[in-house]
C-alpha cells in the first residue's frame, strides 16, 4: 500500500511512478494507493496516477485507489479516468473481507 501525502503536482513528478515501479520490481502486482491525505491532484498528478495504472497492467497487476478524496474523485469522474481505475472507500475494501 502506498500513501502519499501533499498535492499530486508538477513538483513531486516521478515519485509515485517510481514508488510503484519498485513494488514491480520487487515482485508485487497488486497495489493500492490510498489518496486520503491528498488534497488536489493537477493534470501531471492525474498523469501519474495513469503511470501507476500502466505499469501494473503491463505486469499483470492491479492498482486500486482508496480513500479518494470528492476534489480528486471528482477531477477523475469529470476526465472520464474513474472508469479505468478501481476506487473504493478504504483499504479494507480494497483487500476484501
Amino acid at each position: 500500500m502506498l500513501a502519499p501525502s501533499g498535492p499530486l503536482v508538477v513538483e513531486r513528478f516521478g515519485e509515485l511512478k517510481q514508488a510503484v515501479q519498485r513494488v514491480v520490481d520487487a515482485g508485487g502486482r497488486r497495489v493500492v494507493i490510498t489518496l486520503e491525505h491528498v488534497p488536489y491532484a493537477d493534470s501531471i498528478g492525474i498523469a501519474e496516477l495513469i503511470r501507476a495504472h500502466t505499469i501494473l497492467v503491463t505486469h499483470g497487476g492491479q492498482l486500486t485507489l482508496a480513500r479518494v478524496p470528492d476534489r480528486v474523485l471528482e477531477l477523475l469522474r469529470m476526465t472520464g479516468l474513474s472508469a479505468i481505475f478501481e476506487i473504493v472507500g478504504s483499504e479494507r475494501d480494497a483487500f476484501g473481507p
